[in-house]
């Protein structure tokens, strides 16, 4: 935010010379953007991964919705649970144009579903879902240095970190089911890796976890204006 309003007065200043009725106009701009909660730049990130979310939400709901609003094995659970990934990649990826900076946020959503995928994989639970391009982005942007992060690429997999995974999938499409607000179902499945990882000591489970924490700080972003921007996300039809 301190780097946005820096950047924001230097522009102001430089028009100002040039344009000094206008600058009055463009201070207005920015602090009534920042006192909205979520700036001019950052608003539209937000917007981009809601339009994401959403998009792998109901992806879920189709999948579901093709099992007849109910999948009843493991399996089917797990499957559906995946799709959420299948479906979000190739949206952030096409609503974002990464060759100009953009806002943290995103960054942050783009590495926490490259490692959401790559903890998937290493566990057996989806298969065939590249994620080179999550992860070129990720890595270029130092997102995971700023929150820091650790990469579990390189933590070694240990298999009470892909049972836990498993069992917050299953847990994850099951509250999808019964029809709940999207942030409480968001808290759930925090909460479901928490109480695994009290259980599985694994560096790759405890580091993913560190990511559902960080996401949870991140929809209280704008005071809390990101949280009820994901908690107005349409329910999928069944």
């Amino acid at each position: 935010m301190t780097e946005f309003v820096g950047e924001y007065v230097y522009r102001a200043v430089q028009v100002s010379i040039m344009f000094p009725k206008t600058v009055s106009i463009i201070f207005a701009m920015c602090f009534i953007s920042i006192g909205s909660g979520l700036n001019a730049d950052g608003g539209s990130g937000y917007e981009a991964v809601v339009k994401c979310i959403q998009t792998g939400w109901k992806a879920m709901g189709t999948n579901l919705k093709m099992k007849a609003g109910h999948a009843d094995t493991d399996a089917k659970k797990i499957e559906v649970a995946c799709t959420f990934l299948r479906a979000f990649q190739p949206c952030i990826l096409r609503s974002t144009d990464f060759s100009l900076p953009v806002p943290d946020i995103v960054y942050f959503i783009v590495a926490y579903e490259w490692q959401s995928i790559v903890l998937a994989k290493k566990s057996h639970l989806c298969r065939d879902i590249p994620h080179d391009k999550l992860r070129n982005i990720a890595l270029r942007s130092g997102i995971l240095e700023k929150e820091n992060l650790v990469n579990i690429e390189e933590d070694e997999y240990q298999q009470c970190a892909g049972d836990a995974m498993r069992r917050c999938f299953i847990r994850g499409e099951t509250l999808l089911e019964g029809r709940i607000d999207w942030l409480a179902e968001n808290r759930k499945y925090t909460d479901c890796y928490e109480k695994e990882a009290e259980t599985c000591d694994a560096d790759i489970l405890q580091h993913y976890v560190a990511y559902l924490k960080a996401y949870e700080k991140h929809l209280e972003e704008g005071r809390g204006e990101f949280g009820k921007m994901v908690e107005k996300i349409p329910q999928p039809p069944k």
